[in-house]
């Protein structure tokens, strides 16, 4: 193997850069003050050596990036008789739930189904809830077997001033494979001037076979209203 010790490498012409057509193997540091070309090829850069400024990027290439696919935001007080459905496209693996305090009729619990097609899923829902009052540490469990409908917020309060606030998170196992898990604080309305307080955990889970996931349908369990708060539905598609 020969050596060359020179201190500098430049073109015939004294300005061109030198052309390695065969391409360089580098096993010590290399130094340079600009880059050209895609830069598709470059592999393995540790991160913590990467320092400067880099420029903008769209991301319009990016693949296996979790992104928003849709998202809706609904005053409940006009929604009105019993029911809002969500449509989704894209078959989304997570769907992101916010309620701000939702309120419904006297007499109702809130419900939800997912939807295929252009039709609810209406089979084999299970779902349980644990609430905890702050002020005497008591606890309570409600449960739902193999039912036609998940309840958001399975506790049997039926009252028309009940306000609930929180999010729950619906995620896509396998295909049509869903768990859910929800975290929601409950008190009455301010009108009521209560200082009761609960927070509620709810879980559940459903299998609604080999269809895609078109939407979700929220609706009270005795035709009630929706009377007032907000909801928001995003979904995540990836």
């Amino acid at each position: 193997m020969s050596e060359i010790r020179v201190e500098n490498i430049i073109g015939e012409t004294g300005v061109d850069a030198v052309k390695f057509t065969k391409g360089i193997n580098v096993t010590g540091v290399t130094t340079a003050t600009t880059f050209s070309g895609s830069g598709a090829s470059l592999t393995s850069l540790p991160a913590a050596n990467l320092t400067g400024t880099l420029p903008a990027i769209s991301g319009a290439n990016l693949t296996g990036v979790d992104t928003y696919a849709s998202e809706e935001t609904v005053d409940l007080s006009t929604v009105g008789a019993s029911n809002k459905i969500f449509n989704f496209t894209n078959d989304p693996k997570k769907i992101e739930v916010t309620m701000y305090r939702g309120q419904y009729a006297s007499g109702n619990t809130w419900c939800m189904r997912l939807r295929k097609g252009s039709i609810d899923h209406t089979t084999g829902y299970y779902d349980i809830s644990r609430t905890g009052q702050a002020s005497n540490n008591s606890t309570s469990i409600a449960r739902s077997y193999n039912q036609g409908f998940w309840q958001m917020v399975n506790s049997g309060w039926t009252g028309g001033s009940n306000n609930i606030t929180g999010t729950m998170n619906i995620t896509r196992i396998v295909q049509g494979v869903y768990t859910f898990d929800a975290h929601w604080i409950f008190h009455y309305a301010p009108s009521d001037n209560n200082n009761e307080q609960y927070w509620l955990n709810t879980h559940g889970e459903v299998d609604i076979g080999s269809n895609a996931c078109s939407g979700l349908k929220i609706f009270t369990s005795n035709s009630g209203n929706f009377t007032s708060g907000n909801i928001t539905v995003r979904t995540i598609t990836g």
